[in-house]
């Protein structure tokens, strides 16, 4: 009887907790599944003004992080409105220099399936954290509650810490061309399928080359000679509109620059700046309708005179050149209409395409451009198609430097952002 009762669990539900919010079961799931695919490991930091989530890749080459503000969830309460929070194993001995946030490191493996399998995309999920006694993260919805246990994040921290840095350094460094663009969200799942589609993809298939090019457009190249893949938008009137309007636009302060530097140096707590080393339309379903017109030639004589023999010869001659001419009249005339029907379908061809290109350009346009001199990429294809997980229905800004890590940036729902870098990826091998 005491084993029966050791297998409940009812009892070990939190009672007290130090951080709770509320926020929409769409969104976390969105959330999480774009975190997994790049660490199951995550980093929540918790302060007055909102929650950061931040992590790297086993490999150094993705770093994301999800801004959410304080009032982009329901119910944020995090309990350090009057107190100064100092973690020990991440500032040991610095107590002149507590940091006011709460840190909570959890895996999200087996949490993503279980929460797969109650929550209600359209409803709250209630989260509740007890970082003193029970070290737990909860989530609760449909009457139905999980937890996972939180980890030390003191490792996590040395490994990341200097990351949001090291990025602003990056897109501040002068004499480096860059080229920014927004795009619709759209544009990124299509970019996103031009990757490898089976277990027995090429090199060339998984790698992707992003150009920017002035007069030109964007351009993503995959594949190799024998086989590949060209995706492309157009910049019909390219438009100078400086970078900082860009993200002026998507509200993320003004100067791509010197926002990056206060913004994301100011989130992290100003940390020392390292050396960069540590960075390594829908879619058309509709069928084409082109009406087929089929021409039937009259090869027969049915119009020829069948009692030739009874005339004379000379009129026999006549009869013969005016059947000849008659005929000749009649394929001129059948020419002619063929010729009307090529053209008409020509006409509604073209007609079809420049509704489709219309089309097209409605789904995938550039919608900011600040492009000045080409700048070009390799990167993975695998390691952007995390960013579709997100589901955001806002542009995409991209910002695109020669050879250096590329930075994607989205407003995924309000005022919650998400920041996904990419390192390069080296150029190697011959091509087939």
């Amino acid at each position: 009887m005491a084993r029966m009762k050791e297998l409940s669990l009812y009892d070990t539900l939190l009672k007290d907790w130090d951080i709770s919010f509320q926020m929409s079961g769409e969104s976390l799931l969105n959330i999480l599944e774009f975190c997994k695919e790049i660490n199951l490991d995550v980093l929540f930091r918790f302060r007055k003004d909102g929650i950061l989530m931040h992590q790297k890749s086993e490999d150094n080459t993705q770093y994301f992080e999800i801004n959410i503000p304080w009032n982009d969830v329901n119910f944020y309460d995090i309990g350090i409105e009057d107190e100064d929070i100092g973690n020990k194993e991440y500032k040991e001995g610095e107590q002149e220099n507590k940091i006011k946030e709460k840190l909570v490191l959890i895996t999200i493996k087996k949490l993503i399936s279980d929460l797969g399998n109650f929550v209600d995309k359209v409803k709250p999920v209630d989260i509740r954290i007890d970082t003193k006694v029970w070290k737990r993260m909860e989530f609760s919805a449909n009457n139905t509650s999980v937890w996972t246990q939180m980890i030390d994040p003191s490792e996590t921290m040395k490994k990341i810490d200097k990351m949001p840095d090291i990025i602003a350094k990056q897109r501040a460094v002068s004499g480096v061309p860059v080229g920014i663009v927004s795009v619709e969200p759209l544009s990124i799942i299509q970019i996103c399928k031009l990757g490898p589609t089976g277990k027995k993809a090429t090199d060339d298939d998984s790698r992707m080359f992003i150009e920017l090019i002035p007069d030109k457009g964007l351009i993503v190249s995959s594949g190799g000679k024998m086989s590949g893949r060209v995706f492309k938008i157009p910049v019909d009137t390219p438009d100078e509109k400086m970078g900082e309007e860009i993200t002026k636009q998507m509200g993320i302060v003004t100067d791509v620059v010197q926002e990056t530097i206060d913004d994301i140096s100011g989130l992290h707590n100003n940390l020392s700046i390292d050396d960069l080393d540590d960075m390594g339309g829908k879619e058309k379903s509709e069928e084409e309708i082109y009406g087929q017109v089929s021409a039937s030639y009259d090869d027969g004589d049915g119009d020829e005179d069948e009692n030739v023999g009874q005339h004379g010869l000379f009129d026999e001659f006549e009869d013969i050149e005016k059947k000849k001419e008659k005929k000749k009249e009649k394929k001129r005339i059948e020419t002619e209409k063929k010729k009307g029907d090529k053209k008409g379908r020509r006409d509604q061809e073209k007609e079809q395409l420049d509704k489709q290109e219309k089309n097209i350009h409605l789904e995938h346009q550039v919608l900011q451009w600040d492009v000045h001199e080409k700048v070009s990429v390799y990167i993975q294809q695998d390691y952007l198609a995390p960013f579709v997980k997100l589901k955001g229905t806002s542009p995409v800004i991209i910002e695109v430097r020669t050879d250096r890590p590329i930075i994607i940036i989205q407003k995924i729902f309000n005022d919650t952002r998400a920041l996904l870098t990419i390192a390069p990826r080296a150029e190697g091998g011959d091509e087939d």
